[in-house]
């Protein structure tokens, strides 16, 4: 048996957020070649000490920001360290391009050094942020260029305009494909979410109907017994109260019946359920069942390890398929969207998996490792089921 949902790709970048921005910064830095150009017609020692030390400042900024700062914002807010590192990088430009204007560059070249800020801003700021700080780092580079100190000519303008027409289109399809990612991560989360909205609302309801039922008529019962007891009518009283103990015996082995359904699962109905939730998460479910478990502790272990296993890989992963493999010996979940960095980044107390082992100690061995992009999740049963 085979079913698969269609889903979308998990890409390196897309587990790599914050490498992947590093990389697209990495291009720009090129542009400092022109201040490197510079010295060679630099007569002053100090004049050329001064411009190294604004590049190669301006290069770690750059680069810097990309490292401190998650890629993008997501919160309402700017941090405090994104003020902190945007800050200095946008000082070290100011800085680069008036002491090249100074040392005898157009100010067109030294505005140029400003899309440095914009890119920076344009991927990481708070997305309410973005256009208000582009606008401001934008005007900041058109006054720079129109400002009445040092050269300009139509050769380095239209440079300048193609570099930052260039700087915007690129930044922004980097800021759309992280906010597409993003939005993809919400939808998975949510996908969990209603999931296990769903399930408690069952046992809820499963609570309701007959726990509900027998505890309206238990109270009812005793105040009729109450009132049968207030004129006399002991025997008629003795048998509501007779009825109520049996009703409370009968709610309380009702009751035993709920917790044993939740705690006794089905791994054929955890596949659909996992099969389900890959679908509204938008990943591809693959499921190879290879025999039935018999209902018993060992298929509820089954159905748990995958329940676990497909909710971590939603969760701690960036999968595009989720496979599961069922056999009457072997339960087998693995997704192919692993991330060390996204893993850790995630996790929570570990003790989902630890606490599973533990319980499928007495049935068989549980384990779990990467390799490569690939994170598997296998229960191996002893022997013959009891």
């Amino acid at each position: 048996m085979s079913t698969k949902t269609q889903g979308t790709d998990a890409s390196w970048s897309q587990r790599h957020p914050r490498l992947t921005a590093v990389l697209w910064a990495l291009p720009y830095l090129v542009f400092l070649a022109f201040p490197l150009g510079m010295i060679p017609s630099v007569e002053s020692p100090g004049m050329i000490a001064l411009i190294l030390t604004l590049v190669f400042g301006v290069a770690a900024a750059d680069i810097a920001i990309y490292i401190v700062n998650p890629t993008p914002e997501w919160g309402a807010r700017i941090t405090k360290k994104m003020w902190i590192s945007h800050g200095i990088l946008l000082a070290l430009v100011i800085a680069l391009g008036l002491v090249l204007v100074i040392a005898g560059a157009s100010r067109v070249t030294s505005a140029l050094f400003m899309t440095y800020s914009i890119a920076g801003w344009n991927v990481q700021a708070p997305r309410k942020y973005v256009v208000p700080g582009l606008a401001a780092l934008v005007g900041w580079e058109v006054i720079a260029i129109l400002l009445p100190i040092g050269s300009i000519d139509a050769l380095a303008l239209s440079y300048a305009i193609i570099a930052l027409l260039m700087v915007l289109g690129l930044t922004l399809a980097v800021r759309r494909s992280f906010d597409n990612h993003h939005s993809e991560q919400q939808r998975q989360r949510q996908a969990i979410s209603l999931v296990r909205e769903r399930e408690r609302l069952r046992f809820a309801g499963d609570l309701h109907d007959i726990l509900g039922h027998s505890l309206t008529v238990i109270t009812m019962k005793n105040e009729l017994a109450q009132r049968l007891l207030s004129v006399g009518k002991i025997d008629e009283a003795s048998e509501q109260i007779a009825q109520t103990l049996e009703l409370s015996r009968k709610a309380k082995e009702d009751l035993r019946g709920i917790i044993a359904a939740s705690r006794s699962l089905s791994a054929e109905e955890e596949v659909e359920s996992a099969r389900e939730l890959c679908e509204q998460a938008g990943i591809e479910f693959t499921a190879d069942i290879q025999g039935e478990i018999p209902p018993g502790p060992r298929a509820t272990l089954a159905a748990h390890v995958i329940r676990e296993g497909t909710a971590n890989a939603i969760t701690h992963a960036h999968p595009s398929t989720i496979s599961v493999r069922l056999s009457p010996h072997e339960v087998l979940v693995e997704n192919d969207g692993y991330s060390r960095s996204y893993s850790q980044a995630s996790a929570g107390g570990g003790a989902g998996l630890e606490g599973l082992r533990q319980r499928s100690a007495s049935e068989g061995e549980m384990t779990w490792g990467s390799q490569g992009n690939t994170w598997t999740l296998r229960l191996t049963f002893r022997g013959e089921s009891a």
